[in-house]
């Protein structure tokens, strides 16, 4: 599951039931977060593969 933490600045995020995209443009500063992770349409949200 993707939580603050494991994601960096340029990253995109997709919901795959929805197509929700969200691109980080501020990374996490160091919360102690223990949340459940990010999540759209009651599933949680997957790195988009950098294209390069």
């Amino acid at each position: 599951m993707t939580k603050c933490s494991d994601i960096k600045h340029g990253d995109v995020l997709v919901c795959a039931d929805c197509g929700l995209e969200l691109k980080v443009t501020k990374e996490c500063q160091g919360c102690s977060c223990e949340s459940q992770g990010l999540m759209c349409c009651g599933n949680p949200l997957i790195k988009k593969a950098k294209s390069y």
